[in-house]
């Protein structure tokens, strides 16, 4: 029933060559100069997941970087937990205006609102949008995994560490290697 109800949502909810997703180009893109883009995502495997966010300027430029470990068992709870990390650090830290990446889907149709928001992450939602108010600009945009390794990187290394860490210049090299890609490698197109 679950996999079914999943298959059917991206099947009607996945733009076709949407300016906002382009589902063919799969490449990490830097946001607008003004813009800091944070790329959040989540790791789950046994009840310990991993939560992150990844912050980069409009050069590619890797601020800061940002895991935690934590018990779980709700992979969407998790992704919306990393979301409402990375606006707690944007807050705290005053930054300026800023895009959300997640490849979860479902957990930015919630926080634009085109999808109900289920009952198990209401809270963690209620204060998204909260932080939310405090910028005057702030868009929540999915993206595809391809387009967020680092993001992906760093929430599997949060879980398999069990630990939690905040990375801003010195970086394990597996991940500096993903970064440096995701600024040179060439974009390829995502088959269907």
């Amino acid at each position: 029933m679950t996999l079914a109800f999943t298959n059917d949502y991206f099947k009607h909810t996945l733009p076709e060559g949407n300016a906002n997703c382009n589902t063919n180009l799969i490449k990490w893109i830097p946001p607008d100069l003004g813009f800091l883009k944070i790329n959040c995502d989540a790791s789950l495997d046994d009840n310990v997941g991993g939560t992150d966010f990844v912050i980069r300027n409009n050069s590619g430029d890797c601020l800061v970087v940002s895991g935690a470990s934590a018990p779980a068992s709700n992979i969407l709870h998790l992704e919306a937990t990393a979301v409402k990390n990375a606006l707690m650090f944007a807050f705290d830290q005053a930054l300026p205006n800023f895009v959300v990446e997640s490849d979860s889907k479902i957990l930015i149709d919630v926080i634009n609102n085109t999808t109900p928001v289920p009952w198990s992450i209401s809270s963690t939602i209620d204060d998204i949008l909260y932080l939310k108010n405090f910028y005057n600009v702030v868009n929540f945009v999915f993206s595809f995994r391809k387009k967020n390794k680092a993001a992906h990187w760093v929430a599997n290394h949060a879980k398999i560490s069990r630990d939690s860490f905040v990375w801003h210049s010195s970086r394990p090299p597996d991940l500096e290697s993903i970064l440096y890609f995701d600024l040179f490698a060439p974009s390829f197109r995502r088959v269907n």
